[in-house]
């Protein structure tokens, strides 16, 4: 089976890697569409054609190098960047949730939770401290702003120190 299964993940002459989804086997088709076809490719070519065991190995892999007790860069909050990092991994990015993170701060982008966090709160009241009179979009303007920095420190603080 395993020879068969190879030369089905294969393109033939015309095809595209769509074409060679298609005829898959439904769930090795379902993980291809989580986690690419190469990534399943590999794994049939190495003789590993079960697909829950394709799914456990790739979701092992990809946390186990994020576990608890690894070592991670100072300031990682190591919760989200995996979130981040899983998601990206499962639509077929090749970049990495740091580089993912620092294009967005580039873009003046960010992100924050929808429900405010205490410190979120505090930044907020505390935007207007020495800021005279100003009109109300102003004053909405920075707060928002405060918040949202102050989430981003906390999320990020590796890449936001600066802020």
């Amino acid at each position: 089976m395993s020879t068969a299964l190879r030369q089905t993940l294969h393109r033939q002459a015309g095809e595209d890697d769509a074409d060679v989804v298609d005829r898959m086997p439904r769930p090795l088709r379902q993980l291809a569409h989580e986690y690419g076809i190469s990534t399943v490719r590999a794994f049939v070519d190495s003789d590993v054609t079960d697909p829950r065991k394709i799914a456990f190995l790739i979701h092992n892999v990809f946390l186990g190098a994020r576990e608890p007790g690894n070592r991670r860069p100072a300031g990682s909050n190591s919760g989200l960047e995996q979130q981040i990092g899983l998601l990206l991994m499962r639509t077929g990015s090749t970049c990495g949730p740091r580089m993912f993170l620092r294009e967005l701060r580039e873009g003046g982008l960010t992100i924050a939770p929808i429900e405010p966090d205490d410190a979120m709160v505090e930044a907020s009241l505390r935007a207007l401290d020495n800021v005279g009179l100003v009109n109300r979009h102003t004053k909405h303007r920075a707060r928002l702003r405060a918040a949202l920095k102050t989430a981003a420190k906390h999320h990020f603080p590796w890449l936001w120190g600066s802020l």
